[in-house]
């Protein structure tokens, strides 16, 4: 249901927007996805492994609450100044979307914390109350804003709601606490977080710099048709996420069990995502005009885009398996290896296509970082492997 309410919150967007506000739009969606990658590295994966897929200890339970708001405000504050500088500059436009990417960063690492930490913490019934919780609120934001067609300032807020009333009606709220946890509890993440993020900040390059490329060759309109079509593969993403809140717990158990348990437990996980998730894709490349016309009312109908996102999902579906085994194993410098190959390879190919095939050409750069990412990972994996073996 969460999932649900926010692709078709951005659907409706997609929909209603002018071209050149949706734009502002899809690209602070997709600055989300990077200071997201940020959070997954330093609070939600060290959460998982740490605990061995666990969260039994209340103490544990606010340091991580404490960690959350950290990186959240860190985010918010690093936008809010990229922002300010890039609003002066010919691509003004983008300095608006990091505004709004501020805006978003609170209410989504706060309801993406507290579901993990409802899963962990085994709190099934109160997972449910949250969902209900986030999804009548961003219902309620978002016909608020259509039925008295308020400024587009209004759209960040979207989520707001939603999330303080799943926080508040599930019993999620810690109160705010200033004074840090101790070094003690800090000493595993401080040597897991640097890598984890490293390889955060290398798999923007080949998602998020390309969108940033995109932004400044081809413009406005480029970066409108490439976050529309790229709602399309949102459901993979949707799978992809509830896949990793029981895979990764599940991993982190094998693991403990030994290094041939985690990796039969991964590669069976990995071909029933891929079964599964091959599905909707292979709907998505067959009738990707149809599609892509009935969704955006003809604005954004380019076949060419759509199967061009529907390798990228695919590929998706491949590589996330192989990834989660890094930090499962606790050793995240590999995956920053990886990524960082793939993305100088897809940010090399996107700056030679786009000028020529515009959205499309930032697509296929993003297919190939995927494509690098899932070789070497594979590739990587056999050589960290063989000594537990």
């Amino acid at each position: 249901m969460v999932a649900a309410t926010g692709f078709l919150s951005m659907l409706v967007f997609a929909r209603s927007l002018p071209p050149s506000e949706w734009a502002i739009l899809s690209f602070a969606a997709g600055v989300m996805i990077v200071m997201q990658g940020v959070q997954l590295s330093v609070v939600i994966l060290p959460m998982i492994s740490l605990g061995a897929g666990s969260l039994s200890s209340t103490v544990d339970q606010h340091n991580w609450t404490w960690m959350n708001r950290l990186v959240a405000f860190a985010s918010t504050a690093l936008l809010a100044v990229i922002g300010t500088a890039t609003l002066f500059s010919d691509a003004g436009w983008m300095g608006t979307s990091l505004f709004y990417a501020g805006l978003m960063v609170v209410p989504a690492f706060t309801y993406e914390y507290l579901r993990r930490r409802l899963i962990l913490t085994q709190r099934y019934r109160d997972l449910v109350v949250a969902g209900l919780m986030y999804a009548s609120g961003v219902t309620l934001s978002l016909s608020g804003q259509l039925v008295f067609d308020l400024s587009p300032w209004f759209m960040p807020f979207t989520y707001w709601p939603g999330v303080l009333m799943a926080v508040y009606l599930s019993g999620g709220f810690d109160p705010v606490r200033w004074s840090p946890p101790s070094l003690s509890w800090l000493k595993p993440i401080k040597s897991f977080a640097p890598w984890a993020v490293g390889g955060a900040a290398a798999m923007a390059g080949y998602n998020f710099a390309i969108l940033g490329m995109l932004g400044w060759i081809s413009g406005a309109a480029a970066v409108a048709a490439f976050g529309a079509t790229r709602l399309l593969i949102q459901p993979v993403n949707t799978l992809i996420g509830a896949f990793n809140s029981l895979d990764l717990p599940k991993a982190a158990s094998a693991y403990s069990r030994g290094a041939q348990e985690l990796v039969r437990v991964q590669v069976r996980s990995a071909l029933r995502l891929a079964v599964v998730g091959g599905i909707y894709i292979s709907v998505i490349g067959l009738f990707a005009e149809p599609v892509a016309d009935f969704l955006f009312d003809g604005l954004y109908s380019d076949q060419r885009l759509v199967r061009s996102w529907a390798v990228v999902g695919f590929l998706m579906l491949l590589t996330t398996p192989t990834e989660n085994m890094f930090y499962v194993t606790r050793q995240p410098q590999y995956l920053l290896l990886s990524r960082s190959l793939a993305s100088i390879v897809g940010c090399g190919l996107a700056y030679f296509l786009i000028p020529q095939f515009e959205a499309i050409g930032a697509v296929l750069g993003i297919a190939l970082g995927w494509i690098i990412a899932l070789l070497s990972g594979m590739m990587i994996l056999m050589f960290v492997n063989r000594p537990r073996s």
